[in-house]
Formats: structure tokens, C-alpha cells, sequence
């Protein structure tokens, strides 16, 4: 082995050797169950899956009286072992990103901003939390065992409204249900107005089918 192999060699088994040390060290738990705050660098993973069964693109359209297409495409992958800084842990998550079209007019994309190599929270859309039916905002309508997924959803230049994304399966292996949802009444600062009072997708319920 020369001295190029020989020097690729150990830093391939250096490499191999702090992944697994890191695996030994975090304890994996079901992402499905409750956080466990004291465990640090703990990894939560989605072990039935959930997030792959939401992974792919989904479209809605609506043709308006006028003739014109309002239409909501959303790609949705997941990642994981990802580190959530915010509370010191690694989880399995899932992003996405989207074009919003409004009678013709695209309100906003983010399609051109997927890379699986950026991090997560570089993405307007993302989550690592499967919710029951109780959990807020509460699904009066689900299965008792029936589990959704809720994604962030933030936009920079609407960082005063609170909003997420709630994914559910529908009785189509082919659509899903997505609620975009307002978490909390707009925050004004020092008597602002605000400028935007929905995000640029908009409040409400669409049935996205998969392409």
C-alpha cells in the first residue's frame, strides 16, 4: 500500500470510527413518543416511517370562474439523523418546498431551493413531530391510532405570523390532506401595521394529489 492509499485508508476508518462512536453514545427513541429532554444528543427516529409515506410531489388545482388556474405544488423529502440545535438533539425530519399559483400569477416558488445538502432550516417548510388526533389543532374526524405530521412553515418576510403545515393521509393511497394553519393571532410590533395578514400560501384545507 503506498502513501496516498495508506493515508486515504486512515482517515476512511477515522471517519467510520466517530460515526459509530456517536451511534453508540445517542440513544435512539421513537420519534412517535414523547421527547426525552434530559438525554442529550438523542437520536429520534421515525421507525414505522410516517415521513416516507408523505415523500414525492403533490399538486392541486383549481380552474376559477374566470378561466384562470390557482394551483399549490408542494415536493416533500426526508432526511435522516439531522441535529436540531435548538434542543440538542438529532432527528429523522422532512422538508419541502413549493410554488403557490393564484389566478395565473405565481405568488411565490421555492421549487429551484431544493438541496438535500443544505440545512433544514434553510427550508420554509419543515418538521420532525407526528401528532395524534389531539393534538392541536385537533382532528375531530381522524382514526383513534391515526397519526399526522406538522412541518414549520416560515417565511422571512412574514416572520410575524406563527403558521405550520399539517400533512394527513386521506382514504387515496393518492392524496393527502394539507392544512395550512394559523398557530397564532399576528404579532404587531411598536403599532405596525402589518403588510401581509396570510402567508403566500394561504390559510385553509387543499387535497394535493400525487404526480
Amino acid at each position: 500500500m503506498n502513501k496516498k492509499m495508506k493515508k486515504l485508508y486512515n482517515l476512511t476508518a477515522l471517519a467510520v470510527f466517530a460515526i459509530t462512536s456517536i451511534s453508540c453514545k445517542a440513544q435512539t427513541y421513537n420519534l412517535e413518543e414523547p421527547r426525552h429532554s434530559n438525554d442529550a444528543n438523542a437520536y429520534y427516529k421515525d421507525v414505522n416511517d410516517v415521513f416516507g409515506s408523505y415523500t414525492g410531489t403533490w399538486f392541486y388545482t383549481h380552474i376559477n370562474p374566470d378561466n384562470t388556474v390557482t394551483s399549490f405544488k408542494l415536493i416533500l423529502q426526508k432526511a435522516q439523523y439531522k441535529y436540531d440545535p435548538n434542543v440538542k438533539a438529532y432527528y429523522d425530519i422532512i422538508y419541502g418546498v413549493y410554488e403557490y399559483i393564484d389566478h395565473d400569477v405565481i405568488i411565490k416558488s421555492t421549487l429551484n431551493q431544493l438541496n438535500p445538502d443544505a440545512p433544514f432550516d434553510d427550508y420554509d417548510l419543515f418538521g420532525h413531530r407526528i401528532m395524534s388526533a389531539d393534538f392541536p389543532p385537533k382532528c375531530n374526524n381522524c382514526a383513534p391510532n391515526e397519526k399526522r405530521v406538522r412541518l414549520s412553515y416560515f417565511e422571512a418576510d412574514r416572520d410575524y405570523i406563527s403558521a405550520s403545515i399539517i400533512l394527513r393521509h386521506t382514504s387515496s393511497s393518492q392524496t393527502i390532506n394539507v392544512k395550512v394553519w394559523q398557530e397564532r393571532n399576528i404579532l404587531v410590533n411598536n403599532g405596525n401595521v402589518p403588510v401581509h395578514h396570510d402567508m403566500s400560501i394561504p390559510f385553509g384545507e387543499y387535497t394535493l394529489t400525487q404526480q
